[in-house]
């Protein structure tokens, strides 16, 4: 098994979840920081009606296809247990592209920006919408 590469670090501000990503990751690294933002949802997601996920890549929050498929399950797993909308703060022109093709992909209520003060506006418009 390979070293882990990649990490998170994920806390509850009120009914959001902040995840500030650190890369590069490789599956072992998208692996554990995927079991971690699960677990840190599961803390507070049942008291829950409704949340949102708030992500906040660094430059180097990237890697290879499998570890940007894992990245998308997270997406998806966080839709499945209550999550209404998902702002993600891009530090790259590649992170922002691939973000789109997801959204094209499943027309999730997911979102990509260059401020996290305007992914925060964004995400408090969507607890009215």
């Amino acid at each position: 098994m390979a070293q882990p590469h990649g990490y998170i670090t994920v806390n509850w501000i009120d009914d959001i979840l902040e995840l500030y990503s650190f890369g590069p990751f490789n599956d072992e690294g998208m692996a554990l920081s995927y079991t971690e933002m699960q677990s840190k949802a599961n803390t507070r997601i049942h008291e829950l009606t409704t949340w949102q996920r708030l992500d906040i890549l660094s430059e180097e929050a990237l890697g290879g296809p499998s570890v940007m498929r894992e990245m998308g399950q997270s997406y998806l797993w966080c839709f499945d247990h209550g999550c209404n909308a998902i702002a993600t703060v891009c530090s790259t022109q590649l992170q922002h592209s691939i973000l789109l093709n997801f959204v094209k992909k499943t027309q999730a209520n997911l979102k990509g920006f260059d401020t996290k003060q305007a992914a925060l506006l964004w995400l408090q418009s969507q607890n009215s919408a």
